[in-house]
């Protein structure tokens, strides 16, 4: 639980590269290793440094293009499926996680987004992990997770970490 203004965001999931980059992909308007996302990643490697392990941006642009169909395909077959569910070492805290705001807004806590954004193009409900509670929240309504009409990620289901 966590009072102060950290719940006054003023980007909107939908406009981080990794959702367009993803957006663009599933819905057949830009390839994703040509978009902003990817391109800025191969810069990044093509100047000598890492990224997911990879030190050649070629390599990186084929394989993680691959394993984002690869990902698409199993969320649209089986939806997001909770690490809980599918214990992997070393990924036991890679759950989509969210903070609720002072008004009950589910605010995006920087794990999943590819997975947050193929589910949201997708429309299909997730479980998510809450990171942080808002005091004023807490003191007004407890630690229940709220509706999701508000929310710009349109998550709607909660696996609730307080």
């Amino acid at each position: 639980m966590i009072a102060g203004k950290w719940d006054k965001a003023d980007l909107l999931f939908t406009d981080l590269l990794e959702y367009k980059a993803v957006e663009d992909h599933m819905k057949g308007i830009r390839r994703w290793r040509n978009s902003d996302f990817a391109l800025r990643i191969a810069r990044f490697i093509s100047k000598g440094n890492k990224s997911r392990g990879f030190s050649d941006p070629e390599q990186y642009m084929t394989q993680r293009g691959k394993d984002l169909d690869q990902l698409i395909k199993s969320i649209a077959l089986n939806g997001v499926v909770p690490n809980v569910e599918r214990p992997m070492p070393g990924k036991e805290i890679d759950d989509i996680s969210v903070n609720i705001g002072r008004y009950g807004g589910i605010l995006f806590n920087n794990r999943g987004h590819h997975r947050v954004a193929i589910a949201k193009v997708l429309g299909i409900i997730i479980p998510v992990a809450v990171i942080a509670w808002h005091k004023e929240y807490v003191d007004q309504y407890g630690f229940v997770f709220p509706g999701c009409e508000c929310c710009d990620c349109q998550i709607k289901s909660c696996q609730q970490d307080t």
